[in-house]
């Protein structure tokens, strides 16, 4: 492999001088004109092809975002991908860490060893460990540090999430359409998960705006509360909700096999709708309406946005929603084809 030792020998100066020259900093340190081209000669001809990568650790910047989340799911994927395509564009490198939990100290030498490397920028998705650390340690370095998906936190500049109270409010709206006017909601624990708190308040929204009532025997968070609903749904259909809005796709999912297996049909004694578009919604019987977040969209504007500090040296706080968009499968019917 040529290196500059053989350019610089070829071109009859110092290795130094080739780097500069190479590095593009010929300009700053005063290289005439002729030597630049002579170096760019000598390059061409033996086939020089500068590392640019190496070259950048070196010099304790590169061109590299680091992506950290704690799972490998299809969404955290599909976030990446977006991540990726945008880095890309914009002539940057992409690495993806997983972090397990384990004790502090362990989680802390993980940090440290892909600090160490110096990315450009450090996208994180939803809740990290030791997060308080890694922010700490990423402000010294003075690296922009942008959150996905999850509820953002104060302390993080650059910020992108799915617009979960509209989305949900946009969901309320289509089910609305077609004539349901008792609708219940699921989710994961409303006290523990915020997002799931967010969806129930664009639920809250959708069906105030409709003028239709919050029946609370028809919010059901947690798989116990979702258990009982469907018991209820069977004793009692006829003051039961007619569709149920779920805050997750994978909530959806367990409603639908519940209901299977309680002998209520869905759509056609209950409609039900996910939240997430995930890709097994397509294969669901039947196939899942949900509420599209746009992943690869979230992972491109937190992306964009990192490289737009990176390049203006200068990151004020803010908040980016992507909005979301309504896929409709066959989980959503007119309660009026109800037998």
């Amino acid at each position: 492999m040529v290196s500059i030792k053989d350019v610089a020998a070829d071109a009859g100066v110092s290795f130094s001088t080739v780097s500069i020259v190479l590095g593009q900093r010929s300009d700053k340190l005063k290289i005439s004109a002729a030597v630049r081209k002579q170096v760019f000669e000598s390059a061409e001809k033996l086939g020089y092809c500068r590392n640019s990568l190496a070259s950048q650790f070196q010099s304790g910047k590169t061109r590299v975002i680091a992506f950290l989340s704690c799972d490998r799911s299809e969404y955290v994927m599909e976030i990446f991908s977006g991540v990726v395509n945008q880095a890309q564009q914009c002539g940057y490198y992409c690495k993806f860490y997983e972090v397990q939990p384990q004790p502090a100290d362990a989680v802390h030498r993980q940090y440290e060893e892909f600090l160490g490397t110096r990315p450009a920028a450090l996208i994180i998705h939803a809740a990290t460990f030791e997060r308080e650390y890694l922010l700490r340690r990423a402000a010294l370095l003075r690296i922009p540090v942008g959150c996905v998906d999850r509820i953002p936190v104060e302390d993080i500049p650059v910020k992108v999430l799915s617009d979960s109270v509209a989305g949900m409010h946009r969901m309320v709206d289509h089910v609305v359409g077609f004539g349901h006017k008792r609708i219940g909601f699921a989710s994961d624990v409303l006290d523990k998960w915020a997002f799931a708190r967010l969806r129930f308040q664009g639920y809250e929204v959708g069906m105030k705006s409709h003028g239709l009532a919050i029946n609370p025997d028809w919010i059901c968070d947690g798989q116990e509360k979702i258990e009982q609903f469907l018991m209820k749904c069977k004793e009692n259909p006829e003051r039961m909700p007619t569709a149920i809005c779920c805050a997750s796709d994978y909530i959806a999912l367990n409603l639908i096999m519940l209901a299977e297996k309680m002998r209520i049909s869905v759509p056609g004694d209950i409609s039900v709708t996910g939240y997430g578009a995930l890709k097994f919604c397509d294969f669901t019987v039947p196939r899942l309406t949900s509420v599209d977040q746009q992943f690869s969209q979230l992972g491109a504007v937190v992306t964009r946005h990192l490289i737009e500090c990176i390049t203006n040296k200068d990151c004020a706080s803010h908040i980016y929603e992507v909005q979301t968009l309504l896929k409709t499968g066959e989980s959503v019917t007119s309660p009026r084809q109800k037998s």
